[in-house]
């Protein structure tokens, strides 16, 4: 029998954290960027962006495949997923247009 914990440990160690080091410091330097050309305004909308983005990227949200499962098996959770991810992003989107 394993022992989850050790499964996780394992797993941790083969995790390659440039691709997030890169990632951070290009979200950073964009909003240091509109904040000094555009505004801060505009830096907080691209940061919101970004993190919406990564939020989906990483739930391996996509659009195509939750209305396929929709047609095809008759389930539903995609759809609302979809439409509570867009309730989530007009709320924090509208504050700061």
């Amino acid at each position: 029998m394993t022992n989850s914990a050790s499964l996780s440990g394992a797993r941790r160690a083969d995790i390659n954290l440039r691709p997030f080091g890169v990632a951070f410091l290009l979200i950073v330097l964009g909003a240091w960027y509109l904040t000094q050309v555009v505004g801060p305004r505009q830096a907080a909308l691209y940061i919101v962006g970004a993190l919406l983005g990564v939020a989906l990227y990483h739930a391996a949200f996509g659009f195509t495949s939750a209305w396929r499962v929709f047609i095809a098996d008759g389930r539903g959770a995609g759809l609302r997923a979809q439409m509570l991810m867009l309730a989530v992003g007009v709320v924090l989107f509208f504050p700061a247009l």
